[in-house]
C-alpha cells in the first residue's frame, strides 16, 4: 500500500498512530462507553488495552495490510480520532474510522474521510472502497454519504457488535467506485 503516511486538510493533521498515542486514546474515546455503540471492538478497560490496540496497528500497517492515521486537529494538535484503510484486494479497501464524542457534529469525519478517500483513488489500482455501517447510525450513513459513498445493500446478520449484544448484527454495506 503505498498511501502516504500523513496528510493535511483544512483544519485537520493526518499522521500515523504510535506508542505514545495510548494515554490519548484511552482516555478520549476507547474507553468511553458512547464510542463502540456501533464498532466491532469492546470498550477498552484499561490503558493496557489501548497499547495493545495500537500495537496491532502498527503489525498491519507495518506488513500492508492497513494504513492508519491520527485525527488530530491542526490549531491545537489535539488527537480527536482515528481513520483507516484495510486492504482487501490489489484494488480495493476496507474504511474504517472513530471520532471522540468531543469531535462529533463538526464535520471533522467528513473532513478525515473525504481526505483519505481522496488520495486512495489517486492511486491508480485502486477501484474500490467500502465501509460497513450499522442501519441505525445515521450520522456515519450521513458522513459516508456525503463523502460520496453509496448504499449497496443489507448484510444479514453480519457482525457481532459487542455493545449491542452478542448476537449478529444487520450493517449497511457502502462503496465508492471509480
Amino acid at each position: 500500500m503505498s498511501l502516504p503516511l500523513e496528510l493535511s486538510t483544512e483544519r485537520l493533521r493526518l499522521r500515523p498512530l504510535g506508542r505514545d498515542d495510548a494515554g490519548e486514546v484511552f482516555e478520549r474515546w476507547t474507553s468511553l462507553a458512547e464510542v463502540p455503540r456501533y464498532m466491532a471492538w469492546r470498550r477498552h478497560e484499561s490503558l493496557d488495552d489501548a497499547r495493545r490496540f495500537l500495537e496491532w496497528i502498527a503489525e498491519t500497517n507495518a506488513n500492508g495490510a492497513s494504513r492508519d492515521w491520527m485525527i488530530e486537529t491542526r490549531a491545537g494538535g489535539e488527537p480527536i480520532g482515528t481513520v483507516g484503510l484495510q486492504t482487501l484486494s490489489s484494488f480495493s479497501y476496507e474504511l474504517g474510522y472513530v471520532l471522540a464524542p468531543a469531535a462529533w457534529n463538526r464535520g471533522f469525519a467528513t473532513e478525515a474521510v473525504a481526505a483519505v478517500t481522496r488520495v486512495a483513488f489517486e492511486l491508480e489500482e485502486t477501484e474500490r472502497i467500502q465501509a460497513h455501517c450499522h442501519p441505525d447510525n445515521g450520522a456515519s450513513i450521513r458522513v459516508l454519504e456525503r463523502c460520496g459513498y453509496e448504499r449497496e445493500g443489507l448484510l444479514r446478520r453480519c457482525r457481532v457488535l459487542p455493545a449491542l449484544g452478542e448476537e449478529p448484527q444487520d450493517l449497511l454495506l457502502l462503496s465508492r467506485v471509480r
